[in-house]
């Protein structure tokens, strides 16, 4: 486990549990006049503030009545500069709860404004996560009602100091009860809020065993069968994301549906990435969608015009860019329209196609590439000076797209022909797949999954299933910086001049790596 995770345990989160007593609650008009922090890690008081607050406002009446505390009890009382200089110095390293928090963190932070702090602290709510898992136990969820239910040794008396007291003892308990959900570090607790328990709380507690670590998960119904299956850098928080955070339509369906889940754990992200796809490919579970479309790469080819061809019988292809009219992988038509774009213009000859385009091969060619580049920016000017401006942003989103397709075509065959034997976590790439792909953790009641692919059951040829794992292996390499991008370019001078092209017509600060698109 890393330090960051270790450090956001429950057990050793520091929490600095906060109450105020004020005159009013106006944070911006009234002023705070009793302060109670306790500062708690792991069961343990590491300190306490226990302090009236001189203040200029006067006590309301209802006020006193209500706390008991006079306006004469705040004459020899520190200032408030002090008081909060003090309290800042005691939290500024934890987590601040509170019971209705917000209204305690208004008045805190309009006392630091004025004295010239900034309060950045993460919080948590005792209220709101009592509303969550004490629902249908109590009457209400005032302090004092919680409380007496919970039978808690401190009890509020509208008193800072004891206030405080009471809400550590809260804290504990709603702790240990969200340890039945699966929370154990403070991200999950503070994410509790938000997830419907009623709905789904039963099933949060099968995320405990998760570890956060990259992996591949696989969401089971109640007969066993997969029906979904995900990849994540940290595979606890990406589960119980679907619990809280993730709004696609298919999530509460498939939510209802979960009865188990298992995972397994790689040493990296993208043998993670790989044996999803390969899971996904064998498994083709109902509520996932890439990886199972057999239509999910389409080709752009000279026959005898430009012709987009959509299937999973796909071309002869080595990524050479050797085979003049072939243009591919691409991900969708809408890139391959892009394309017929941006290699189209009226009255153009060289290497015509029906005497309105260049070729496919001109991509692939130093000097038709420079004059189809030098017609583009041409035309993009042309455009822009004619006001045409949404015309000139097509045709530059047409050429950067096509130059972006066929230098990834030419680095796809560089990785099938000239990376074998890159080292990736434990597995080796062999002729553009990974090979030796073996999870270091899996949950103990998994059924073994074949995920290994050897020499000789790796798929043959250009298939979907090598392609995609090509792409995921690619993305990763280029994800690594400037030793792989000069490695996978050498010596192609055509690859170099592309990704210059491609920078060339890119607005600064825009993404051109369109692996993922």
């Amino acid at each position: 486990m890393s330090l960051q995770l270790e450090l956001s345990l429950l057990a050793n989160t520091t929490f600095s549990v906060i109450d105020f007593e004020t005159t009013g609650t106006d944070p911006q008009v009234d002023r705070i006049t009793e302060v109670g922090v306790v500062k708690v890690r792991g069961g343990e008081v590491l300190k306490t503030i226990s302090s009236f607050v001189k203040q200029q406002r006067r006590i309301p009446p209802a006020i006193t009545g209500l706390t008991g505390i006079t306006n004469e009890m705040l004459l020899s009382a520190p200032s408030e500069e002090s008081v909060i200089e003090a309290i800042h110095d005691v939290t500024e390293d934890s987590v601040i709860v509170g019971h209705n928090v917000s209204f305690d963190l208004g008045f805190l932070k309009a006392a630091y404004e004025r004295v010239g702090y900034e309060l950045k602290n993460t919080r948590i709510d005792t209220l709101a996560l009592s509303r969550k898992l004490l629902s249908g136990e109590v009457a209400n969820f005032k302090l004092s009602t919680l409380s007496h239910y919970l039978r808690l040794d401190h009890q509020p008396t509208h008193r800072a100091f004891d206030d405080a007291l009471a809400t550590v003892e809260l804290l504990h308990v709603l702790i240990e009860r969200a340890g039945t959900y699966g929370c154990t570090h403070i991200e999950e607790l503070s994410r509790l809020s938000k997830i419907d328990l009623a709905s789904v709380g039963s099933k949060l507690g099968i995320t405990t065993k998760l570890p956060h670590l990259p992996g591949v998960y696989l969401f089971k119904d109640s007969n066993g069968k997969v029906i979904y299956i995900g990849k994540a850098t940290d595979l606890k928080a990406r589960v119980r994301s679907y619990f809280h955070s993730d709004t696609r339509h298919k999530t509460p369906k498939m939510l209802k549906q979960v009865a188990t889940i298992d995972a397994m754990t790689f040493k990296t992200e993208t043998e993670a990435a790989v044996a999803e796809a390969r899971l996904i490919q064998k498994q083709k579970p109902h509520f996932n969608k890439v990886y199972v479309n057999p239509n999910s790469y389409v080709f752009l080819v000279n026959n005898p015009g430009l012709k987009v061809v959509v299937g999973e019988v796909l071309p002869p292809w080595d990524g050479s860019g050797n085979s003049p009219g072939l243009l591919g992988p691409i991900r969708s038509k809408t890139q391959a329209r892009l394309c017929i774009g941006g290699l189209s213009f009226a009255g153009t000859t060289l290497n015509a196609i029906n005497n309105s385009s260049f070729g496919i091969s001109s991509l692939f060619a130093e000097g038709t590439l420079m004059e189809l580049h030098l017609k583009t920016v041409s035309e993009i000017d042309r455009l822009a000076r004619s006001r045409r401006f949404e015309e000139a942003e097509l045709r530059r989103q047409a050429a950067t797209t096509t130059y972006s397709l066929a230098l990834r075509q030419l680095e796809l065959g560089w990785l099938m022909a000239s990376a074998s034997g890159i080292k990736i976590g434990d597995s080796v790439v062999e002729n553009g797949v990974l090979t030796d792909l073996t999870p270091t953790w899996t949950t103990s009641d998994i059924v073994p999954l074949k995920l290994d692919l050897g020499i000789d059951d790796a798929p043959k040829g250009l298939t979907r299933e090598r392609l995609d794992e090509m792409c995921i292996l690619l993305g990763h390499l280029k994800s690594e910086g400037a030793k792989w991008t000069e490695t996978i370019c050498r010596g192609n001078e055509i690859q170099r001049l592309l990704k210059e092209l491609t920078v060339a017509l890119t607005p600064r600060g825009s993404a051109t790596d369109i692996y993922e698109q």
